[in-house]
């Protein structure tokens, strides 16, 4: 599992790829933290750090956040709702710090979500 960290997330060439394919490349985004909450809830292979890094590098980098936002906002509700299963099982446990700007990009997202849909 460390292996797919370092080669798939920890690869900026990954995302770009996933960012060509607009809508579909977000929500493919989206299943990388459904796997992980899978691989979570049936083995010790993941650790604190690798929720971490997927907070970091796709939720909370504004460049990746932005693109989501535009593409496929549903697919950022999707990842956030798996890190916060992921907390409440015992997965994760994020700092204050995190939660918190977790919470205001949900707050961000919601925002989107009712602007496009309110048309």
């Amino acid at each position: 599992c460390r292996f797919i960290f370092r080669s798939k997330i920890d690869n900026p060439k990954w995302l770009n790829g996933l960012k060509q394919h607009g809508f579909a490349g977000a929500k493919e985004l989206s299943k990388l933290f459904d796997y992980t909450m899978g691989w979570s809830g049936t083995s010790d292979i993941i650790e604190n750090w690798m929720y971490d890094d997927l907070a970091n590098r796709f939720v909370l980098d504004s460049d990746t956040r932005e693109w989501i936002k535009d593409e496929n906002p549903y697919a950022m509700m999707a990842m956030l709702a798996r890190l916060q299963e992921a907390m409440e099982r015992g997965f994760w446990e994020p700092d204050d710090d995190m939660k918190e700007k977790l919470k205001d990009i949900y707050l961000e997202f919601e925002e989107r979500i009712e602007e496009i849909t309110d048309r």
